[in-house]
């Protein structure tokens, strides 16, 4: 009982922490599977790295209820910053993806409230759509943080729809969709006066980007325009367009690739002299 009140009594709860267990078992994964396991595994045909993503999901979960079954008030505690357990769970989606999904449908089916702000003015679909990572976002994940409270509408206070989040990174081709198929306003501006379309424009011509990514790109462009292509010469607080942005984005690419071929040809060179 003392114990129990001492969490209560903490800024952070215990739920809050082990909702970042994914970030630990990432560290020690590879200790823990051991290399006969790995072997075994990929000799009997399975994938072993979903396998063990599954594995850390599984585990995450139980821990969870475990916490939950003991306190379950504290299913939408939230820390110093005002971030719930859910938040915890969007910042970290990025280390796990799609399989971490099943993370987000429990503490939601546990009654976590994803309209929840935190000092940022954030829902954890904010948290999600800003996830940087290799993985793209799974619209399922979107999908239930929608049906347990959050908006596409809902702004952060940076003026931050989803939809502006999500534009800037290319590999959420299907989560931007998604957004925009379930309403999200490509004309909302937040308080650097940039449109969805602004954000999208700084992400198009990124290095890395595969090609076969530009055309549906391109396509999810022309809907963030809007009619007859409308929002293209909007500007934003600093007096610059989505044309403008695009423009500077591809010349200062193309730079970048010059200086890297010259460097490249530079190196041959002194390569040869040798």
């Amino acid at each position: 009982m003392e114990a129990s009140m001492r969490l209560e009594c903490s800024w952070i709860t215990i739920l809050h922490l082990s909702s970042l267990l994914e970030e630990l078992t990432l560290n020690f994964a590879a200790e823990w599977a051991g290399a006969d396991l790995m072997r075994r595994l990929i000799d009997s045909g399975a994938d072993p790295h979903v396998k063990m993503m599954e594995e850390r999901v599984q585990r995450i979960i139980t821990v969870l209820g475990l916490l939950l079954d003991c306190s379950p008030e504290t299913i939408n505690a939230q820390d110093q910053y005002g971030n719930t357990p859910l938040h915890y769970a969007a910042k970290n989606y990025g280390n796990l993806g799609q399989e971490h999904t099943a993370i987000f449908r429990y503490l939601c089916d546990r009654g976590a409230d994803s309209s929840t702000l935190n000092k940022d003015g954030e829902t954890a679909l904010h948290r999600l759509c800003s996830c940087d990572g290799e993985l793209p976002i799974d619209t399922a994940a979107i999908e239930i943080l929608l049906d347990h409270g959050a908006k596409v509408t809902d702004t952060d206070s940076r003026g931050n729809t989803p939809l502006h989040l999500a534009v800037k990174n290319l590999d959420n081709l299907d989560a931007i969709v998604f957004l925009l198929d379930y309403g999200a306003d490509i004309s909302v501006k937040n308080l650097k006066g940039n449109t969805p379309l602004h954000e999208a424009a700084n992400g198009m011509f990124r290095p890395g980007v595969v090609e076969e990514k530009y055309k549906p790109m391109g396509e999810i462009l022309r809907r963030l325009q809007g009619d007859e292509g409308r929002l293209m010469d909007e500007l934003n607080a600093k007096g610059k367009s989505p044309r403008q942005i695009q423009d500077e984005v591809r010349k200062d690419l193309k730079e970048k690739m010059d200086d890297i071929e010259i460097e490249r040809k530079r190196w041959e060179s002194e390569v040869w002299k040798k």
